[in-house]
């Protein structure tokens, strides 16, 4: 009986190890994503407008607002910004839920 009782502890100690494990990636995730909009030590405004640029890119395959596109690139430069503004807004909707979620059961 009692080494039946340690396995299902055992048991249920894992799968919380498990979520615990699946929260802290979403959060990581989540902060990660937050902390890409701060200057990187020695970074320029150019360099970071670049880099910021490229995971928009990354994510959108859209060129970010203020980059020259060309006249076939299939979207007009208003296109781009709104394209722009719900990646800005659905990441940070996204980070600010998933900490909000979080904020009690870290």
């Amino acid at each position: 009986m009692a080494v039946r009782m340690e396995s299902q502890l055992v048991g249920h100690l894992k799968s919380e190890v498990a979520a615990l494990k699946a929260q802290r990636d979403d959060l990581v995730e989540a902060l990660a994503w937050l902390e890409q909009f701060n200057p990187r030590e020695g970074e320029g405004a150019n360099e970071r407008f670049e880099r910021l640029g490229d995971a928009f890119y990354k994510d959108t395959g859209h060129l970010r607002p203020g980059k020259d596109a060309s006249m076939d690139c299939g979207i007009s430069e208003e296109e781009r910004v709104a394209i722009w503004q719900k990646w800005l807004d659905d990441g940070r909707n996204a980070a600010s839920s998933l900490l909000a979620k979080h904020k009690g059961s870290v």
